[in-house]
């Protein structure tokens, strides 16, 4: 088994709500649901995009820090 520390951005987001399509349903950006496959990109890149609100939706919802889900562009506080 994999413990969360080792996971990326996504994967940890995915972890910890119950997986894609959970995280998938829970998220809403501007007005619009993403779809399990969305969230199936953010794993394939390692990190939760910042574009679009997309980190901070995703912070909100799994309280994850928005460095975790994505240090390129969020640095450690």
């Amino acid at each position: 088994m994999t413990s969360i520390q080792n996971l990326n951005g996504a994967e940890k987001a995915c972890a910890v709500v119950g997986g894609q399509t959970e995280l998938a349903r829970r998220l809403t950006t501007n007005g619009k649901r993403i779809s399990a496959q969305g969230v199936r990109w953010c794993t394939e890149i390692k990190a939760v995009p910042a574009r679009n609100g997309w980190a901070i939706a995703v912070s909100k919802i799994t309280g994850l820090s928005l460095h975790e889900l994505n240090p390129a562009v969020y640095p450690k506080m």
